[in-house]
């Protein structure tokens, strides 16, 4: 009797997949599962752990990118390209150009926050052997003042002796920052004075805070 095999589908061996599919499902479930794997998965099929030496447990992780996962205790963050570390700049910046010739004259402030100065310049028109005394003086003033007017001296900040006996500008810079912090509700002044006759020039450049 002779059988009909027209009706039966032919038989197809099953494929075994890939070693590029294999590596492909693996990474795809260790991205959906936040497995611990931190480097990239070769065609080999195989993954390596970055762990803690001390506490085995304790592994680093990718997101679903491949990207590693860092942490600070304050939850993931991610690391692009290169950091580097770079001082913020000053909030609250404030300079300064003054003649001073003989007497007072305010520089900075009134401020509640403390004053910085991060670099002075001096220049004269005295002539050499005039022996001129440049100051920077620490002062206060009432919680509320809006001007230095009528300040009480707390401190010589700065001073420099026979400025005219050089060649001048002579500039100065401070990586750590003359500070000065007012006391207890008043309010911080910076005041210059040139023990002179002539005519002498301060810039002063610095930020509020700190």
């Amino acid at each position: 009797m002779a059988i009909d095999t027209n009706h039966l589908r032919p038989w197809r061996a099953i494929r075994r997949p890939g070693p590029a599919l294999i590596v492909a499902c693996l990474a795809l479930l260790l991205a959906a599962g936040g497995v611990a794997y931190a480097t990239t998965i070769s065609a080999t099929g195989q993954a390596v752990n970055l762990v803690d030496p001390s506490t085995a447990s304790h592994k680093a992780k990718v997101d679903a990118a491949g990207r590693l996962l860092v942490g600070d205790g304050a939850g993931p963050l991610t690391v692009d390209g290169v950091v580097s570390g770079r001082p913020a700049a000053p909030s609250a910046p404030w300079r300064a150009s003054e003649d001073i010739q003989g007497s007072l004259v305010a520089i900075a402030g009134p401020s509640s926050l403390p004053i910085d100065v991060t670099s002075l310049s001096i220049s004269t028109d005295a002539t050499s052997g005039s022996g001129i005394n440049v100051y920077l003086f620490a002062y206060h003033v009432a919680s509320t003042a809006t001007d230095c007017s009528g300040a009480t001296s707390d401190s010589t900040m700065w001073h420099i002796r026979d400025a005219g006996d050089g060649v001048t500008p002579l500039s100065f810079s401070f990586p750590t920052p003359l500070q000065w912090t007012p006391p207890a509700n008043t309010k911080a002044c910076l005041l210059a004075e040139a023990a002179t006759v002539s005519t002498t020039t301060m810039n002063a450049v610095g930020f509020y805070g700190g």
